[in-house]
């Protein structure tokens, strides 16, 4: 299954991305900062997990792509999943991107019902 993986932070990258990611799922994390993008389109990631015992786990095979943009854009339409892990504003900003370029969308309909939604 493609999920989209909004935000490519601690969080994104380090707990869900690498958890759906080990599971099989193909995993497409959305990031501002076009040096994130390229970096993990080169080489993935790795995760170093500190405790008692340091564990680095390598994680491959996943994208990335700006947001927002039309390969953002094209990415959330064949998403089985949108996984939002950023901070309000450039979520709101990214998603209402979204809503204008196919409006008829399911995912750009509940977009608008969340943006409505009084805080």
């Amino acid at each position: 299954m493609r999920i989209i993986v909004i935000g490519a932070g601690r969080v994104g990258l380090g707990a869900l991305g690498a958890a759906l990611a080990m599971q099989g799922h193909e995993v497409v994390f959305a990031a501002r900062r076009g040096a994130v993008v390229n970096s993990i389109n080169r080489h993935g990631y790795d995760v170093i997990i500190k405790g008692s015992v340091e564990t680095r786990i390598e994680v491959r095979g996943v994208r990335a792509v700006i947001m927002p943009g039309r390969d953002f854009a094209r990415e959330v339409a064949q998403a089985a999943e949108l996984q939002k892990l950023t901070k309000e504003r450039s979520a709101e900003y990214s998603l209402d991107f979204i809503s204008q370029l196919r409006p008829w969308n399911p995912i750009s309909k509940l977009v608008r019902d969340v943006l409505r939604e009084p805080k």
